[in-house]
């Protein structure tokens, strides 16, 4: 009777870790359980008239944004970099956010203006500031750009770019 309660004990054990495994990897990638592939690439849209200003209290990404593909763009996730070019040599970043710009619906061949808000918490000062703007990534399916707006997730590091 003990060995048959030791067989049971270690099998539930096994099946209990096994579980714990498997949420854990899945926890550790969320975009990717929901990720399905994306026909419109970055490279497929093309980012115009661009600027950084700051307002009253927050910074302004302003500009325009043309759909080269062949399907509706819904949104895109844009990194907005600032660096301080100070030294001949080298930039150092002092500032970076990502900015969401969604409701879109912006057919192929077309061109849509946007203007979003942004804050860079514990901005550094910048003596020669210079902006970069990045699209890291766009959405053809509305759901999948409000998935990423409610779990807020980082599109991948860009530490290194």
């Amino acid at each position: 009777m003990m060995s048959r309660w030791r067989k049971l004990h270690g099998r539930a054990h096994r099946l209990l870790a096994g579980a714990l495994l498997l949420l854990g990897l899945l926890s550790h990638v969320p975009a990717l359980a929901y990720e399905k592939p994306n026909r419109i690439k970055p490279a497929d849209v093309e980012l115009r008239d661009l600027s950084l200003r700051f307002g009253l209290e927050m910074w302004h990404v302003r500009g325009s944004i043309v759909n080269h593909s062949a399907y509706d763009l819904q949104g895109f996730i844009l990194m907005v970099r600032i660096r301080d070019c100070g030294d001949p040599y080298k930039c150092i970043v002092v500032g970076e956010q990502f900015v969401t710009v969604a409701g879109l619906k912006l057919p192929p061949l077309q061109k849509r203006a946007f203007n979003k808000p942004l804050i860079f918490p514990n901005l550094a000062k910048a003596r020669k500031p210079r902006h970069e703007f990045v699209i890291v990534r766009t959405f053809e399916d509305y759901s999948e750009l409000e998935y990423y707006q409610r779990k807020r997730i980082r599109p991948f590091d860009l530490s290194e770019w």
